[in-house]
């Protein structure tokens, strides 16, 4: 079930070096080029409250991805959830001692750009960076403790950010 429990933390600077950790770790297994994994999500952000799970964008040449990185996936400890609600996106969740998600997209297609966008924009612009933060934090407060709620809580804000990333990132 891709449903869990949700809270914040304020921005851990470790979670660049638990990143860099996984990435290695996938890259030797899954033989990917490590350009290819990303790190994205809210604790790519510095100094902005995230859930603390680190989320990790694997970009493939080829959609779906095929069953031996899967079972690679599988084998590092990672759980196969599917697409869980987004359209040509697969989601992998590891929990254990460290939290990870794992989204498989393929590279340089609208899911590559726009979390790369949305990232890169919100590292270059804290001010709206902050103003993600506080949508987050708002949704957690006013009660919405499940993934689900909170992600739909965040959509619309999400959405616009994601737009003005794309837009600001075609001028560069």
């Amino acid at each position: 079930m891709i449903d869990e429990p949700v809270h914040l933390e304020k921005h851990n600077p470790f979670w660049k070096e638990y990143f860099v950790k996984e990435q290695k770790r996938l890259k030797e297994t899954l033989h990917v080029d490590s350009s290819n994994i990303q790190h994205i999500g809210s604790t790519a952000i510095d100094d902005i409250y995230a859930k603390p799970i680190i989320d990790i964008m694997i970009g493939v040449e080829t959609f779906p991805l095929s069953q031996y990185l899967t079972d690679k996936l599988i084998y590092l400890g990672y759980d196969a959830l599917g697409e869980s609600g987004v359209t040509n996106r697969l989601y992998f969740r590891y929990r254990r001692l460290q939290l990870f998600n794992v989204h498989v997209v393929k590279k340089d297609g609208q899911h590559w750009n726009s979390n790369l966008a949305f990232r890169d924009y919100l590292r270059a612009y804290p001010k709206e960076a902050t103003r993600y933060e506080e949508v987050k934090i708002k949704a957690v407060k006013s009660g919405k403790s499940s993934l689900l709620e909170y992600s739909a809580a965040k959509s619309m804000v999400i959405k616009e950010l994601v737009s003005l990333g794309l837009a600001w990132r075609s001028t560069k």
